[in-house]
């Protein structure tokens, strides 16, 4: 099956409704798993250990450009840690911090060799309940996600068409041959749903914008092609 068709899209950072027909007028892939090797903590019960002792809520610091379940008194709705960071002050929600490249060298391994411009955290969080469809920061880039531990058997994650936050769900697709996956930030809008008895954990990179021409991106298109979702298939 040949990969679908991609494009660069440049969108503005805006809310209000022209933004919404403009993208839903344009065809363009918004999510996709990425061709990076599945990622694990070295070891499990050090992991849980850490996790357990260290996580906590994350605490809003600032409104940032997204949707308004980023406003600045937003409930607190994920715990969470940071497992590296360059720049505690750069992100809307802080995390407490415990520093493990050590700890896990071969999970780190897998992120470092991803050569990511200006990479300045690792965070895992875990939500505490149900997350509306929302957009994090309105911007045209791709945020990269892995799901360090996802026992449901079903997929919780899902996207809607922009501005629809209550829309018709869209439930991302995922190869077995990988954990990771990426979305465009403006071009859709993401949730999640919750099981108190299948708690997962999502691990987010932070760093220099990915764009769509971006090699990881093509590649993962190309490679997942009977896996992306395309703006076409939001309802």
């Amino acid at each position: 099956m040949a990969p679908k068709e991609t494009m660069m899209l440049i969108i503005p950072t805006v809310k209000d409704e022209a933004a919404k027909y403009f993208i839903q007028s344009i065809y363009m892939i918004i999510s996709t798993p990425l061709d990076i090797p599945k990622i694990e903590p070295d070891d499990w019960n050090l992991f849980w250990d850490i996790w357990n002792k260290h996580s906590a809520p994350l605490k809003k610091q600032w409104v940032n450009n997204g949707s308004e379940l980023d406003k600045k008194d937003a409930p607190v709705v994920w715990n969470g840690l940071d497992l590296y960071d360059k720049w505690p002050a750069g992100t809307s929600w802080r995390a407490p911090l415990f520093k493990a490249e050590k700890l896990f060298p071969k999970m780190f391994k897998i992120i470092f060799d991803l050569n990511l411009q200006k990479l300045y955290r690792i965070r895992i969080i875990s939500s505490i309940e149900a997350i509306n469809a929302h957009s994090d920061d309105s911007a045209d880039w791709w945020s990269i996600r892995a799901f360090l531990h996802n026992p449901s058997p079903t997929q919780q994650w899902y996207f809607t068409k922009p501005f629809d936050r209550f829309g018709t769900r869209t439930y991302l697709k995922m190869s077995e041959e990988t954990n990771w996956f990426a979305y465009h930030d403006s071009a859709v809008w993401h949730g999640t749903e919750y099981d108190p008895k299948y708690p997962k954990l999502l691990l987010q990179l932070y760093s220099w914008p990915l764009r769509t021409s971006d090699d990881l991106i093509q590649r993962s298109i190309s490679k997942f092609s009977n896996y992306t979702i395309n703006s076409d298939e939001l309802l």
